[in-house]
């Protein structure tokens, strides 16, 4: 079944007061690890959504076998880039979404998600459930119907959702969480 992963990155990156795409991340920006961890798993096509600072984001990526999607209405919130990234994906039967801001995600957790067998499959960590999540093909009228600034999380929690535990979900929103990720 033809898998395709949704990176968005349109975002402003507010709390952390700079563009956490292009954060260092090893030899990497996140933006660039994120791809490639995408990319080295077993979904069939890659997608980047991109809003704000697109240029600077693009030359991370303009090279790379992917397909970047630009959100021009990327201020109106996660749900505008999630459509905006569905729209480019239409044709997939089954959509991976995932942030840039997770380091943590491995290309395993994404091939588990992509293996279990569910209209939709999120991960666990901490206390969240949330992205990476798939959705597959049923789902994405519903998906079409989520408002500009919510994310999928609503769309998860009414459903009966198969979830896969991530060890390390850590989410980099601000400078304080750059700083503990990169010390572990």
């Amino acid at each position: 079944m033809p898998v395709s992963v949704i990176i968005l990155a349109a975002g402003s990156s507010s709390r952390m007061g700079q563009s956490k795409q292009l954060l260092p991340w090893g030899n990497e920006t996140l933006l660039s690890h994120t791809v490639r961890v995408a990319m080295e798993s077993h979904a069939e096509h890659v997608f980047v959504v991109l809003g704000d600072n697109e240029i600077a984001h693009r030359k991370v990526i303009e090279k790379l076998p992917l397909t970047i999607v630009v959100n021009e209405e990327w201020q109106r919130g996660m749900g505008s880039s999630i459509k905006a990234g569905l729209r480019a994906a239409k044709d997939s039967d089954a959509v991976l979404i995932m942030v840039c801001d997770m380091p943590f995600v491995t290309k395993d957790h994404i091939n588990n998600i992509i293996g279990a067998n569910h209209p939709i499959v999120a991960s666990k960590y901490e206390d969240t459930i949330g992205v990476p999540a798939l959705f597959r093909k049923e789902m994405f009228d519903e998906l079409m119907k989520i408002g500009d600034c919510e994310g999928a999380r609503n769309l998860i929690t009414n459903h009966k959702s198969q979830i896969v535990n991530l060890e390390s979900g850590i989410d980099l929103d601000t400078p304080e969480d750059y700083t503990k990720a990169l010390s572990n």
